[in-house]
């Protein structure tokens, strides 16, 4: 059973996982997105591999959506296309290419 938490005004605290419940309609898997990174950069599975560490055939199975994608392996991925610092400009772009 909760606790019952009031305010300072006196109001009762809805706890935060019910004030901001998130329920997306849909979901796409990470290889789905990953297949669509690689079309947009143009970057193939092998460069992928290369840039990662991670081996051609589990880069593969990750964008056919057998393997599972782990936390370092979707960093190792982030890191391997884009240019870092949380950017969106993919790796090897240049400034006048965006534009």
């Amino acid at each position: 059973m909760e606790r019952q938490v009031r305010t300072v005004t006196g109001q009762q605290r809805v706890p935060v996982r019910q004030r901001y419940e998130y329920a997306p309609d849909s979901v796409l898997p990470p290889g789905e997105t990953l297949r669509e990174t690689l079309e947009a950069l143009p970057m193939s599975q092998a460069d992928l591999s290369t840039r990662t560490g991670l081996s051609t055939k589990h880069i593969n199975q990750i964008v056919q959506g057998v393997a599972v994608l782990s936390h370092d392996t979707a960093i190792a991925l982030e890191r391997a296309t884009t240019t870092g610092g949380g950017g969106t400009q993919p790796a090897g772009a240049c400034v006048a290419d965006l534009g």
